[in-house]
């Protein structure tokens, strides 16, 4: 194989409802690209933009096939994965993502790939790829790649972990032009605290330095690493000039972990002018948040931050240990709130109900909390707490029988009984879900109407059909 011939890799990213695109496949893509030792043809097939996923798959003639999936993902990818097999067994396939990262020996036992990438993706995929073309599918030599899972005659392989990319702007920014971008721009969204279209997600930095009992993000990132400001800028630029972006979440798990940094940003986007062309939303934390940091806030603010995130979760001292951990308390919750008005920024927060041990006090806890803080919280939204598969949660319930040893056998289980998601091991069914209902009916009435009503005519307008399922839902 010479490295000037052209290789074809079909990256896939099944079918998940939701606004933004999937921008981890995109890194992937730009990395091998740039890093590959080959002349690589990469073609994204997102689930949500495709009307036959395996069609469009086999269409593009392979080389070699990769897919990434989250939890809710998994079930598709390994059907893709079998069906594909049938149609080209001699084509390699490779999995990454988090759900993989949490779960491999059921996970590949279940499809048809032949190994699993762990933890970050881009280093380990690109080596993986070039060894598959320069050697083959030869799993003898699968023990030299470091961050891999596979199968072997005496069960589950896993090899060393890989070190993480040191130097996030090594990466090339996303390959945007690789996915449907005006598939995910073109919808009117209420989302949070941005609504409109032209709406789309940036990651800035990996790795969060807290480990909150539902979370799985550790077991993909582990340390935390910040893009330098000009890797960021002239990434907003393209976003603003080449996509027409209006509004962007920055989803860093922690984006105000570090103010130097946070101020750094925020004065390259008011000279350059950004300020003035987008509005942008974060996630925090907030035993973070002070009231030292009143001046930082403000400097967001002028920077074009129109709300701050926070996962409150509850309103229970107990139950938000539980969750996470030390460091955080109802106190601190309450004066980030405090902290954020008070520099003019929206806060949103968000719940989950239904938590191991949580009792039907704490969920009155929870009610209170958010009715007594009505009038500082000005979006919010109310789950049902998820356990998944890499999530020290998911652990506790499958030590608790509330969730089954494997995954698979969870989901097919969820699907027979046709309801929406529970994992508690004191309360009913219907006591979360009724409160659960009625909280998010309240976060409904904190939508404006006329964000209500742009939102129906413009997506009515564009999908009727889908609009209409949506409202259905929304009203359950």
């Amino acid at each position: 194989m010479r490295e000037t011939d052209k290789i074809k890799v079909c990256l896939v990213n099944p079918k998940l409802e939701g606004p933004y695109p999937p921008l981890g496949l995109a890194y992937v893509a730009s990395y091998l690209r740039k890093y590959g030792k080959y002349n690589y043809e990469i073609k994204i097939v997102d689930g949500n933009c495709s009307n036959n996923i395996l069609g469009d798959i086999l269409k593009s003639e392979p080389s070699l096939l990769g897919f990434t999936a989250l939890s809710p993902q998994i079930k598709e990818a390994v059907a893709i994965s079998n069906a594909f097999k049938l149609r080209a067994a001699h084509v390699p396939q490779v999995i990454g993502g988090v759900h993989i990262s949490g779960e491999q020996e059921n996970t590949l036992k279940r499809g048809s790939f032949d190994l699993a990438v762990l933890g970050e993706g881009e280093e380990t995929f690109k080596e993986v790829v070039d060894f598959l073309i320069d050697k083959g599918n030869n799993k003898s030599d699968y023990h030299k790649i470091n961050g891999i899972a596979y199968l072997e005659n005496s069960g589950l392989a896993i090899t060393p972990a890989r070190a993480e990319i040191g130097n996030l702007d090594m990466i090339p920014p996303p390959a945007r032009e690789l996915l449907n971008m005006e598939h995910y721009l073109s919808h009117y969204l209420i989302i949070r605290g941005l609504s409109g279209n032209r709406i789309t997600t940036i990651h800035t930095s990996r790795g969060c330095p807290f480990d909150c009992t539902f979370c799985s993000s550790t077991i993909v990132f582990k340390k935390v690493r910040h893009a330098p400001t000009d890797y960021v800028i002239n990434e907003i630029y393209e976003l603003i000039d080449r996509y027409k972006v209006k509004s962007l979440f920055f989803t860093d798990d922690t984006f105000i972990v570090n103010k130097p940094r946070v101020r750094e940003l925020c004065l390259r986007l008011i000279k350059e002018g950004f300020h003035r062309k987008i509005k942008w939303e974060v996630q925090g934390r907030t035993n973070l948040i002070s009231w030292q940091d009143l001046e930082l806030l403000k400097l967001m603010k002028e920077a074009g931050c129109i709300q701050i995130d926070y996962g409150f979760e509850t309103g229970s001292e107990r139950i938000l240990k539980f969750l996470k951990k030390t460091g955080v308390s109802i106190a601190h919750n309450k004066l980030a709130m405090e902290v954020t008005k008070g520099a003019g920024l929206n806060v949103m927060g968000t719940f989950m109900l239904g938590v191991i041990g949580e009792t039907e006090n704490d969920i009155e806890l929870t009610k209170n909390f958010i009715l007594e803080n009505s009038n500082k919280i000005d979006n919010f939204q109310v789950f049902t707490a998820t356990p998944y598969p890499g999530a020290e949660l998911y652990s506790i319930c499958k030590e608790k029988k509330i969730v089954e040893s494997d995954y698979f056998d969870q989901i097919t289980k969820e699907e027979s009984r046709n309801f929406l998601p529970f994992y508690s091991d004191i309360l009913s069914y219907e006591k979360v879900h009724k409160a659960v209902k009625m909280l998010n009916k309240l976060a409904l009435r904190k939508i404006r109407l006329s964000q209500r009503m742009r939102w129906l005519l413009f997506n009515f307008l564009k999908e009727p059909f889908k609009t209409i399922k949506k409202i259905n839902t929304l009203h359950k």
